[in-house]
This record gives structure tokens, sequence and C-alpha cells, in this order.
């Protein structure tokens, strides 16, 4: 019986940032070091989760996170 891999696409759905709850943009923040989060409106919050998003670096293909 075979347990591995499967050579199937994983599609994840993720919705945009200006729909997520604050209080996930609030966690985003936290977990990134963005001093100042608990103070900020929500406008400011979805800009520093963009910018998080944007540094990231792709994953290659087959990697694992």
């Amino acid at each position: 019986m075979d347990i591995g891999m499967n050579d199937q696409t994983v599609i994840v759905s993720i919705p945009p940032v200006e729909k997520w709850p604050l209080k996930q943009l609030k966690s985003v923040c936290r977990h990134n070091k963005i001093k100042g989060y608990t103070k900020m409106d929500r406008e400011e919050l979805v800009q520093h989760v963009k910018e998080i998003i944007k540094s990231m670096k792709p994953i290659k293909e087959g990697e694992l996170i």
C-alpha cells in the first residue's frame, strides 16, 4: 500500500486581505513583530499585512513550508 504523496495539485482559496477578520490581521502583525499593531486601525493593519505578504519568498513546487 502506497501512503506517499500523490501528484494532484492542491488549491487553497484565501480571501483578499481586506476581507480578513481584525483578529487575523493583528495575529499576522504580532507574528511578524510589527510595532504598534494594537493601536492601528483596520486600514493600517491591511497595509502592513499586504507588505508582509509581498516580502514573502515564493515557495517552489515540491518544497515544504
